[in-house]
């Protein structure tokens, strides 16, 4: 039967240094005791962690990893997204996109979904953009902003900026290979200004991700 012992980290210091020999003429192996020394002293003063578990972080998202925006999954090629009624299109900004030109979403709000491929890794970010320039569309933002909170909980960042003509908001989720980032902005009421009302969702994946966020 496997036994687990609790280890003195005082005890694991004082064998280092005796195992390492730290008064040894070899200079690699005082090398090595000087470094375990510190891990040690940093160990027991509680720098660092004193258990894997104490390494993790904190999962405050829920829901499951989208990885990618509906049918359109990460590394998917151009043609595959074809076979998914993906066509070349102008978006509403005057962007040229590859994608899907309209999508009712929301109750009949419509969407325009911009694929974006990286060479030979495939479909690596996903924009998923309110078709209408021309409203403001809070209610379309404070709707998608709570869809969010109800699916992946608490955003990780948020930022709420003001500026003399507009203002902007935006929200960042991490769910394993996918990071989502909510964007809105808009003029101010009655003023007139070149700034164009946004309403977008941001999907892009990851290169790396975290266990506790699966």
């Amino acid at each position: 039967m496997n036994r687990k012992e609790n280890i003195d980290p005082s005890l694991m210091l004082r064998m280092t240094v005796k195992n390492l020999s730290c008064y040894s003429e070899e200079p690699w192996r005082r090398r090595i005791c000087v470094f375990s020394v510190i891990a040690w002293a940093l160990l027991i003063f509680g720098v660092l962690p004193a258990s894997a578990s104490e390494l993790t972080h904190p999962k405050t998202f829920k829901g499951n990893d989208p990885k990618g925006w509906g049918q359109f999954h990460w590394q998917m090629t151009k043609k595959q997204a074809e076979q998914l009624g993906a066509q070349p299109f102008v978006d509403a900004s005057g962007e040229q996109c590859f994608g899907l030109s309209e999508v009712e979403l929301l109750g009949g709000k419509k969407f325009q979904v911009c694929l974006k491929f990286f060479s030979h890794m495939g479909l690596n970010a996903v924009r998923v953009t309110l078709a209408s320039h021309m409203e403001c569309a809070r209610d379309v933002y404070e709707t998608l902003l709570n869809d969010f909170w109800e699916t992946h909980g608490k955003e990780m960042e948020s930022r709420d900026l003001t500026y003399p003509n507009s203002y902007y908001k935006s929200h960042d989720w991490i769910v394993g290979t996918t990071k989502i980032v909510l964007h809105h902005g808009c003029p101010k009421p009655g003023i007139t200004t070149a700034t164009q009302p946004t309403t977008h969702i941001w999907y892009e994946k990851r290169m790396e991700y975290e266990p506790w966020n699966q």
